[in-house]
C-alpha cells in the first residue's frame, strides 16, 4: 500500500511539471541553461530562509508550539519576499542576456545558430525551474514517509494527507510558472501595481497552507487561486480567448494563436 501511495503521489506532484519540462525545455540548450539558473536562484532563497528560521528558533526557543507557529508564519512571509526578489533578479539577469550581442555569443557557445527566446519563454522556463524545485523540496520528506511503516489516520488524523499534499505541491509548481510570467511582464512594463499583485497572490497562497489540516478548504481555495492566476498570466503573455473553447466552438486557430498555444511564444510581431 505504501508503494502505491508513493508512486501515485509522485505522479500527481511531478507529472505535469515534468511533462512541460520534456516537451518545452529539453530540446533547447539555452532553455536548459535558464532552467539551471532559475533552480539555483530558488536554492539560494531556500538557504536564506532556512538560516533565518534557524536563527529565530535558536534565539527565541522552540519549546512553545504557539511561538513556533508564529515564527513559522513570519519566516514564510519573509521567504515569499526573498523568493520574489530572486525572481526579479532572474529577470534582470535574463534581460541582460537578451541583448543581441550577448545572446548571440551565448547561442554560439551553446549551439551554433540557436534560436532567440522571447521574454515570455524565458519567464516560463525560469518559473518552471522555481516550480520543480519548490515541489521537490516541499514534498520529498512526505514521499519518504509515505513508504511506511504505518498507516495515515490510525491515530485519528486525516487519511487524505498524502493525496491533498500531492495536489497542493502540483498546484504550487503551476503557480510558480505563472508568477514568473506575471512578474517578468510587470518588470518589463515597469508596473509596480502588477508586481505588488504578484507578491500578494504569493502571500495568499502561502497563507492558505496554514489552513491545514482543513484540507478540503485549503485545496479548494488553492484551486480557485490557481485558475485565477493562470487566466491572468495567459492574458499578460498575449493570449486571446481559451484554446479549448475555441476548438469546441468550431473556429480554427489563426497562425498567431497556434504559435502561442503550441510553442509558448509571444505573438508574432508584424
Amino acid at each position: 500500500m505504501g508503494l502505491a501511495v508513493f508512486f501515485g503521489c509522485s505522479f500527481i506532484t511531478f507529472g505535469p511539471a515534468f511533462a512541460l519540462l520534456m516537451f518545452t525545455v529539453t530540446d533547447s540548450p539555452v532553455r536548459v541553461i535558464i532552467l539551471v539558473v532559475g533552480a539555483s536562484l530558488w536554492l539560494v532563497g531556500l538557504v536564506l530562509s532556512s538560516l533565518m528560521w534557524y536563527a529565530l528558533v535558536s534565539l527565541c526557543g522552540g519549546s512553545d508550539p504557539n511561538l513556533q507557529l508564529q515564527l513559522l508564519a513570519a519566516v514564510a512571509a519573509v521567504a515569499v519576499f526573498i523568493q520574489e526578489a530572486l525572481r526579479a533578479a532572474s529577470y534582470k539577469l535574463l534581460r541582460f542576456f537578451s541583448h543581441e550581442t550577448t545572446h548571440a555569443a551565448l547561442a554560439s557557445f551553446v549551439v551554433k545558430g540557436g534560436p532567440t527566446l522571447s521574454l515570455q519563454q524565458k519567464a516560463f522556463v525560469s518559473g518552471l525551474a522555481f516550480g520543480l524545485m519548490s515541489s521537490a523540496f516541499s514534498f520529498a520528506n512526505i514521499l519518504s514517509v509515505s513508504l511506511g511503516p504505518g498507516i495515515v489516520g490510525i491515530h485519528g488524523e486525516s487519511s487524505h494527507f498524502f493525496i491533498t499534499s500531492a495536489f497542493q505541491a502540483m498546484m504550487q509548481s503551476g503557480l510558480q510558472v505563472c508568477w514568473s510570467v506575471l512578474l517578468f511582464s510587470a518588470c518589463e512594463r515597469r508596473s509596480w501595481a502588477r508586481g505588488v499583485a504578484v507578491v500578494l497572490s504569493h502571500l495568499l497562497s502561502c497563507g492558505l497552507s496554514f489552513l491545514n489540516p482543513r484540507y478540503c478548504l485549503s485545496l479548494l481555495l488553492q484551486s480557485v487561486l490557481l485558475v485565477a492566476v493562470v487566466m491572468w498570466s495567459w492574458v499578460e503573455a498575449g493570449g486571446r480567448g481559451c484554446p479549448c473553447l475555441l476548438r469546441i466552438g468550431g473556429r480554427p486557430l489563426t497562425k498567431v494563436e497556434a504559435v502561442q498555444y503550441s510553442a509558448l511564444r509571444s505573438p508574432v510581431e508584424h
